[in-house]
């Protein structure tokens, strides 16, 4: 809990903290990120954490938010 409340305050930082995000080894944070456990994504309690944890990490990044558009999408490709 405490790791997705540290990158959303360093995702809010700017540019170069979203670029650390989408960059690195594979999987990237980013992509780690989106593939949480579903409980991270339907219980109050982690949503709360998680979702503004996700917002910072694409806000006015437009490659950020295409990564999970792509990672999160109930669309099988």
């Amino acid at each position: 809990m405490a790791a997705l409340t540290f990158n959303g305050e360093t995702s809010s930082v700017g540019l170069q903290a979203h670029a650390i995000i989408q960059s690195g080894y594979m999987p990237t944070v980013l992509q780690q990120l989106c593939s949480l456990p579903f409980e991270y994504f339907s219980s109050p309690p982690l949503t709360m954490v998680l979702f503004p944890t996700l917002l910072a990490c694409c806000r006015g990044n437009r490659e950020n938010r295409h990564i999970l558009e792509r990672e999160v999408s109930y669309q099988v490709s």
